[in-house]
């Protein structure tokens, strides 16, 4: 099966190519400069979009994110099963 998304695409295509994203957050975050192909029409290469695609990081859940760190984001454990509110939260990482 080809490839369904053509290889230069204007702001609309490649922010649904990106999983149907805002305009507003694509000129944020896409750090990709379009092709001004004159008579004021800009395009996105394909190649491009798809390489910082790939560059962008995983989110780890907050879980293994502690893990992974060495438990350093790590809440420290209440004796009971109540969450802490942001008052305690605050206290534990000043005391770190």
């Amino acid at each position: 099966m080809p490839d369904a998304w053509p290889a230069l695409m204007r702001l609309e295509v490649a922010c649904a190519y990106l999983g149907d994203i805002c305009e507003d957050t694509f000129r944020k975050v896409c750090p990709v400069w379009p092709i001004d192909m004159g008579a004021n029409v800009l395009v996105y290469r394909k190649a491009e979009l798809d390489a910082w695609e790939a560059s962008l990081p995983h989110r780890r859940p907050r879980g293994l994110r502690e893990a992974a760190d060495g438990g350093q984001d790590a809440p420290p454990a209440v004796a009971n099963d109540r969450p802490m509110s942001p008052v305690e939260r605050a206290r534990a990482r000043a005391k770190r």
